[in-house]
């Protein structure tokens, strides 16, 4: 099995052929390569009827936690389609962000997600209770709610999460 608890291994992030993301997750663990795709639950609506489904939050991506000699494994795996670089290494995510991406989803603390492809300047808050106080993000817009942007840098994205108005306030 190849998993252990070095500091040597990162977080790195897989792309993926269009809706693969769950397959090449499963290959991925089958081969005890440590593995995260986040998923969120959505409302999908067919004529006839609706139902919760879960969804990769980013899509034709998965996040691999490997030492440089796991590497050359990843592509052996079927729906694998490459990696992403940043300056011509390959793009490592933090420890941190791939933790409140996981507390996020998992607790189910937001109303919904949805993902951003810039990043937005805007007033900084924070998030006031919950297992996320003191949380810091930035204000994309105010309708009925206010969306608090985390900027998860690494990635190369941001993740919005609606919350309801009280949950944060001004720095």
């Amino acid at each position: 099995m190849l998993k252990n608890t070095t500091s040597e291994r990162k977080w790195l992030v897989l792309k993926t052929r269009a809706n693969a993301e769950k397959k090449v997750a499963e290959r991925l663990a089958s081969k005890g390569i440590e593995v995260y795709l986040p998923l969120y639950t959505t409302m999908k609506q067919w004529s006839d009827r609706k139902k919760k489904v879960q969804k990769p939050l980013i899509s034709s991506t998965v996040f691999v936690h490997v030492e440089e000699k796991e590497r050359e494994l990843l592509w052996n795996v079927v729906g694998v389609s490459g990696m992403l670089y940043f300056l011509g290494q390959p793009a490592v995510v933090r420890e941190e962000e791939i933790f409140i991406l996981q507390q996020m989803l998992q607790e189910g603390v937001y109303e919904s997600v949805e993902l951003s492809p810039t990043f937005i300047e805007g007033q900084e808050v924070e998030i006031t209770g919950g297992d996320f106080k003191g949380l810091r993000g930035i204000v994309v817009e105010e309708v009925n709610a206010q969306k608090v942007v985390i900027a998860l840098k690494g990635m190369g994205a941001q993740v919005v999460f609606t919350l309801k108005k009280g949950a944060v306030r001004k720095v």
